[in-house]
């Protein structure tokens, strides 16, 4: 026999994995608007921006370069419309919505949860900024890792010639095999 609390644990266990897969598809379609959103806010900006160019008077237009005025065009519409507002605003956006629902909700059910909630929201931001900050400095660091390696390779492979004549090969390797142990040692520390 299935005694009550038992039953109870079997309702509450299917009550939580339906949650759990509604917040996947609520995550997902979130995810899915945001890029939406961030994509056709780029769209438009890059339209009037290349309308504007158009526009322009020739002495204008001739002062840019040919690349300079695709990377304002494409490169700059992206940045706003993808990153600023779909990777930064709307994320936050959502996420003060969600907090601000979660706290309301324990806060109906008991008020010591409620304040609670309220209390630790700082706490676990700061952890979790502290967090991402530790990630964005690894990830700055390798970024001047794969920086220092092309600077690398650009430097032998413009020099393939003088550095084969001075016999430099072992050097060479050795430099940049240094360069990748001290990356590995950074990164993983």
């Amino acid at each position: 026999k299935i005694t009550d609390d038992k039953k109870w644990l079997v309702a509450l266990t299917i009550a939580l994995a339906f949650l759990v897969v509604c917040l996947l598809v609520f995550s997902a379609l979130k995810d899915s608007r945001i890029r939406k959103f961030g994509n056709k806010l780029s769209i438009d900006i890059e339209n009037k921006t290349y309308s504007s160019v158009i526009n322009s008077e020739i002495g204008e237009i001739e002062k840019y370069s040919k690349e300079d005025l695709r990377n304002r065009i494409i490169m700059n519409s992206k940045t706003i419309g993808i990153d600023y507002y779909g990777k930064h605003l709307l994320p936050l956006i959502y996420s003060l919505v969600g907090a601000i629902v979660m706290v309301a909700i324990c806060f109906y059910f008991d008020v010591k949860s409620g304040l609670v909630s309220l209390v630790c929201a700082p706490v676990l931001y700061f952890i979790v900024a502290s967090i991402d900050k530790i990630i964005n400095k690894k990830n700055a660091d390798q970024n001047d890792y794969l920086n220092k390696l092309d600077e690398s390779f650009d430097y032998t492979y413009d020099n393939i010639k003088n550095i084969k004549i001075r016999n430099g090969l072992k050097k060479e390797a050795d430099d940049f095999s240094d360069l990748s142990e001290e990356n590995f040692k950074n990164y993983n520390s």
